[in-house]
C-alpha cells in the first residue's frame, strides 16, 4: 500500500481529546516530524480531508490541557528550560503557532503540492528573528563580491526523468556534521569545513578542524569578523586569516560555543593550510557555482535562512527566501529529483544531525539563484 493511502487510513481514526495523543497530532509522530513525503508523480486529491483535519487540530490546540501535554513532550525532548512563567507562556504560544504552520505545510507536501516537509525540532519555540540571531552568524562584507540575479537555462529540469546526483565528496572528503549551537559561528564552521575537504583531497588525513580558533583568533571587527555572541563573521577576513595562519584541529582547540581569547600555543599547532582563496565569479550565477564545485571541490557559500529553512526535514527545499544572506554553509554536491522534477544543491549545515536529512538540506537549484546561494561563494587552493 502506498504511503499516502496508509496515512489516510491513520487519519480516518476518530479523534479524541484525551491521552494518548492521536498519532496524527503527536508532535513526534511521523506526520508532524515530516517523515512522509508524497514522492510519486500521481498526487492524491485529498485537500478536503486535510482541511478538515487542520480545523480539528486547530480546535484541539484551544484546549489548555492538550497543549500542556504536547509542550511538555517538546520541552523534555529538547531539554528546554525557561526563566519565568511569562517566558514559558510566550514559548508555548510560539510553539502552537509553529505546530499549525508545520501541519498545514506537511498536509500540502503529502498531497503532492510541496516538494519538501517541515518538522518539529529544537527551533519550534522560537520565531524566525530569534533563530537568525542565535543560530546563524554571517555578516555581509563590504569587500565581498555583490551578488547579481541571473535567469539561467535549466540544464536538467527541462524534462521529467529519474533522479540522479553528483555527490563524490561526502564519503571520503567531508567530516561528520557538527553543531554550532546557540553561537553565531556559522562562517567559522563553513570555513573550517571547506579546508577539511581541501586538505583531505590533497592526500592528507581527513581531520575535523577548529572553528573555535577562527572565532577567537580571526577577529577583525573593522572588516566584519566578530565573536559568536556579537553576531559572527564574514568570508574575507576569515579566509585571509586562514591563508596567513592555517588551522589546527578541533581536538587541539575544542569548540566551546562561546567567545574566548585566542590561545596562541594552540593556534601555532597547524594541521592544514591553504595557499590561496577566491570568490566564485560571476557572483549570483549558479552555472559558475556548479563548475567551481566540480573543479575545486566543496564550496563555502552564504545563503538566506528563514523559518521554513530552519524547520526543514526532507525533500527538495523550494521556497521564497529573499532578505539578504545571513548564514554560511558548505556546498558538497548537486542533483536532480525526478519525482518533483527539480534540480537541487546538496548542502551541509552545522546544526547537528537532527536537522534535515541527517544534517544536510537539498536546496532548489537553477531557480533564479534561490536563497542567493551563488551570491557569496568561496573556493580554496
Amino acid at each position: 500500500m502506498k504511503l499516502v493511502a496508509i496515512l489516510l487510513t491513520i487519519l480516518s481514526v476518530t479523534l479524541v481529546n484525551s491521552n494518548p495523543i492521536n498519532p496524527v497530532f503527536d508532535p513526534f509522530g511521523s506526520f508532524l516530524q515530516g517523515l512522509i513525503l508524497n514522492s510519486n508523480s500521481v498526487y492524491y486529491n485529498s485537500a478536503e480531508d486535510f482541511s478538515a483535519l487542520y480545523l480539528q487540530f486547530a480546535e484541539l490546540l484551544q484546549d489548555k490541557q492538550y497543549v500542556d501535554t504536547l509542550f511538555k513532550s517538546f520541552t523534555e525532548k529538547y531539554s528546554k528550560q525557561y526563566a519565568t512563567a511569562e517566558e514559558l507562556q510566550l514559548r508555548k504560544s510560539i510553539f502552537v503557532s509553529n505546530l499549525l504552520s508545520i501541519f498545514s505545510h506537511n498536509s500540502a507536501a503529502i498531497d503532492g503540492k510541496k516538494s519538501y516537509t517541515l518538522t518539529v525540532n529544537q527551533f519550534s519555540d522560537l520565531n524566525v528573528n530569534e533563530i537568525i540571531k542565535s543560530f546563524t552568524g554571517y555578516w555581509p562584507s563590504n569587500t565581498a563580491v555583490n551578488s547579481s540575479s541571473s535567469t539561467e537555462i535549466k540544464e536538467e529540469s527541462s524534462y521529467y526523468a529519474d533522479s540522479y546526483w553528483y555527490d563524490p565528496y561526502r564519503e571520503k572528503y567531508v567530516t561528520p556534521v557538527q553543531n554550532q549551537g546557540q553561537c553565531g559561528a556559522c562562517v567559522y564552521f563553513a570555513a573550517a569545513a571547506i579546508i577539511e575537504s581541501f586538505w583531505a583531497r590533497k592526500g592528507n588525513t581527513l581531520t575535523v578542524l577548529s572553528p573555535q580558533q577562527l572565532n577567537d583568533c580571526a577577529r577583525d571587527e573593522a572588516h566584519g569578523n566578530h565573536g559568536c555572541a556579537e553576531g559572527g563573521g564574514t568570508f574575507v577576513p576569515t579566509f585571509d586569516y586562514i591563508k596567513a595562519h592555517g588551522l589546527t584541529s578541533m581536538s587541539n582547540y575544542p569548540y566551546i560555543a562561546a567567545d574566548a581569547a585566542c590561545v596562541k600555543t594552540k593556534e601555532a599547532a597547524v594541521v592544514a593550510k591553504i595557499s590561496s582563496w577566491a570568490h566564485v565569479t560571476p557572483a549570483g550565477n549558479e552555472t559558475a557555482l556548479k563548475t567551481a564545485l566540480e573543479q575545486k571541490g566543496p564550496i563555502a557559500v552564504a545563503i538566506h535562512v528563514n523559518d521554513k529553512w530552519a524547520n526543514y526535514k526532507q525533500g527538495v527545499y523550494d521556497e521564497e527566501c529573499s532578505g539578504g544572506r545571513n548564514h554560511a554553509v558548505l556546498l558538497v554536491g548537486w542533483g536532480f529529483d525526478g519525482p518533483s522534477n527539480k534540480d537541487y544543491w546538496i548542502v551541509k549545515n552545522q546544526w547537528g544531525e537532527g536537522f534535515g536529512e541527517k544534517g544536510y538540506i537539498r536546496m532548489r537549484r537553477n531557480n533564479n539563484n534561490m536563497c542567493d546561494i551563488a551570491g557569496d561563494a568561496v573556493w580554496v587552493a
